[in-house]
């Protein structure tokens, strides 16, 4: 069984995009800049949809995403202080 292909995004408001959509990363990187790792299939729909402007979302859903992933990226970032790891599982699953 072959694992499927992972699209990788740093992006911010990408990040909060697919966490909107509730599509969580399968894994998390911080080497100085946050990397979330999502399935390239579930992810392709909407990333194509937010690239085309086609995508439209509620603004204060939208702005609580960022807050979520904020919240996510400083606390690997705390963690790898902390720990001096540099690869964390995803702190959040749906």
């Amino acid at each position: 069984m072959t694992t499927p292909p992972l699209r990788a995004v740093s992006d911010i408001k990408k990040l909060a995009i697919l966490d909107l959509h509730k599509i969580a990363p399968k894994k998390t990187e911080h080497d100085g800049r946050f990397w979330g790792f999502f399935d390239s299939q579930e992810s392709a729909a909407i990333l194509e949809a937010y690239d085309s402007g086609e995508l439209r979302v509620v603004a204060r859903d939208f702005a609580s995403s960022i807050d979520r992933v904020k919240d996510q990226i400083f606390e690997l970032e705390r963690a790898r202080q902390r720990d001096g790891a540099k690869h964390h599982e995803p702190v959040r699953q749906y």
